[in-house]
């Protein structure tokens, strides 16, 4: 492997292990130590070309291309086809939104957060169906036609699985890219039998595909939700702000050097 995708390499294993440990703040100066090697390191992708709102989104952009591979290799979404998304409103989900209606499909999201219902409209979604717990599928097949929904990615997990199942039509494909909660998740084979439903999960993906995604955001397709952004020495206040006001799109943590901070 050559030297410079061996850098790249190791910044992207960097920045997923400090993603990682950030879901808990006690681990915050973990974290930090980590951010700075991956600052420090080489990576020979062109940030600066796309201006501020690229380097600030890095971290969104590793998410956006795990969501393009999900979409393509997984989800197999095709133009005209719906898909449900839940947690729609989190920074996640946000960006698989626009990915969804960059690949051509028609959205319906699901959120607990009336609050965000605009900004979720914004990003592309054309049904936004407000769930504050309960069953949501009613709602979801009144918007997207009585036999349901082509492809569900299911973020929140364990807490919208059954409901997320049941917006499915007979055929429907559900990813699994997230589970919030961590509490195991209860299924019925019946279900997926007599339905001829596929469930799969989502994890990598390659260099190239998120280059895709880069390309995407340059050409202005796909936006970088970014609700704040903190220098590196503020990193245990932005994990307190990220647990306390659950934020619309993400948090960006900038070194004060290197890969991520040479796109500002």
């Amino acid at each position: 492997m050559k030297q410079a995708d061996a850098d790249a390499a190791a910044v992207e294993a960097d920045l997923h292990t400090a993603t990682a440990r950030m879901e808990d703040i006690e681990q915050g100066e973990q974290a930090a130590q980590i951010l700075r090697r991956a600052a420090a390191a080489s990576a020979p992708l062109d940030l600066a070309a796309s201006g501020h709102a690229l380097g600030g989104g890095l971290n969104r952009l590793l998410y956006a291309r795990h969501f393009l591979v999900t979409l393509k290799a997984k989800a197999r979404v095709a133009s005209g086809e719906t898909v449900v998304i839940t947690g729609a409103g989190g920074g996640v989900g946000i960006h698989a939104v626009q990915l969804a209606k960059a690949a051509g499909a028609q959205v319906v999201a699901v959120t607990g957060s009336p609050q965000k219902e605009g900004a979720i409209r914004a990003a592309g979604a054309d049904h936004v169906v407000v769930a504050r717990g309960g069953d949501f599928s009613p709602q979801v097949r009144e918007v997207s036609g009585q036999q349901g929904v082509q492809v569900a990615l299911e973020i929140v997990g364990a807490e919208t699985f059954p409901w997320t199942l049941r917006c499915l039509e007979p055929g429907g494909r559900l990813v699994f890219v997230g589970n919030v909660t961590g509490k195991p998740v209860e299924l019925k084979p019946a279900v997926v039998i007599l339905k001829d439903l596929e469930i799969s999960g989502a994890t990598n993906t390659t260099r190239q595909e998120l280059e895709e995604v880069i390309a995407l955001v340059a050409e202005g397709r796909v936006r970088p939700q970014v609700a704040a952004a903190f220098p590196l020495e503020q990193l245990p206040e932005a994990l307190e702000r990220l647990q306390r006001d659950r934020p619309l799109g993400r948090l960006v943590v900038r070194p004060n050097g290197g890969v991520l901070a040479r796109a500002a």
